[in-house]
C-alpha cells in the first residue's frame, strides 16, 4: 500500500530534480565522508525503490534523462566519482531491467522511453564505454 501523498511529493519535477542532483554531482566537499554521501544514498534508495510513478515520471522527461545522460558526458581524462557512478547505475538499471514482480507494460513503457531516448544521441554507447576501465 503506497501512500499516495508521497508519491504525488516524490514525482513533482522539483523534488526529483534535487533527487537527480544529489545523485550527479560531488557533494560539499568540507563534510565528512559519512555525512557527504549520506543524503545521496538516500536519494539513489528513493529513486530506485521501484515505484511504477517515479520511473514513468523520470523515463518521460526528457530534461532529467538529459541530466542522467550528461552525467557521463565528461571528458575522458576526469575520472568520475565511483560511489556517484553507482548511484547513476543503479538509476539506469532501474530502467532498463524488468524483474518477474514488475508489470510487463509498465516495464515496456519506461524501458523504451528510455531507449528511444538514448538512440539520437550521438556516439552512444561511447559516453557510456569510456569510463569503463
Amino acid at each position: 500500500s503506497q501512500n499516495k501523498k508521497l508519491i504525488d511529493f516524490l514525482t513533482r519535477p522539483d523534488v526529483l530534480n534535487q533527487l537527480l542532483d544529489l545523485i550527479l554531482q560531488e557533494p560539499d566537499a568540507s563534510l565528512d565522508d559519512k555525512t557527504r554521501y549520506k543524503l545521496p544514498n538516500i536519494a539513489s534508495e528513493i529513486i530506485t525503490c521501484d515505484v511504477k510513478q517515479i520511473n514513468e515520471k523520470l523515463s518521460n522527461d526528457p530534461m532529467m534523462l538529459d541530466k542522467l545522460y550528461n552525467f557521463l558526458d565528461v571528458r575522458e581524462e576526469t575520472p568520475l566519482n565511483p560511489l556517484l557512478t553507482s548511484f547513476f547505475s543503479k538509476v539506469f538499471a532501474v530502467f532498463i531491467t524488468r524483474r518477474s514482480e514488475q508489470d510487463y507494460f509498465a516495464y515496456q513503457f519506461t524501458c523504451f522511453q528510455v531507449l528511444n531516448y538514448m538512440k539520437p544521441k550521438p556516439n552512444f554507447p561511447g559516453p557510456l564505454l569510456q569510463h569503463i576501465h
